[in-house]
């Protein structure tokens, strides 16, 4: 089973409700810090972000008028 999941998902920002928060959610199932850097795919418009080990976090990816969105990611275990 892998340490870490990630799931995108949006939040719509409460000022102006046609603007969303593109959100990941990084769920580390082991007992050492993970970090990755994930970027909208296809992109170099790239984000660092991590996870400790065994605890679950929210992390904006980015903040656009679409809650569509695609990403991908590369892990660096520490």
């Amino acid at each position: 089973m892998p340490c870490l999941s990630v799931a995108p998902t949006v939040r719509k920002q409460a000022i102006n409700s046609k603007i969303y928060d593109q959100i990941l959610l990084l769920d580390n199932r082991c007992g050492m810090e993970i970090r990755i850097r994930a970027c909208y795919y296809g992109t170099n418009d790239c984000s660092e972000m991590g996870v400790g080990g065994y605890k679950r976090v929210e992390k904006v990816l980015g903040i656009f008028p679409s809650a569509f969105f695609r990403f991908s990611y590369q892990e660096y275990v520490q």
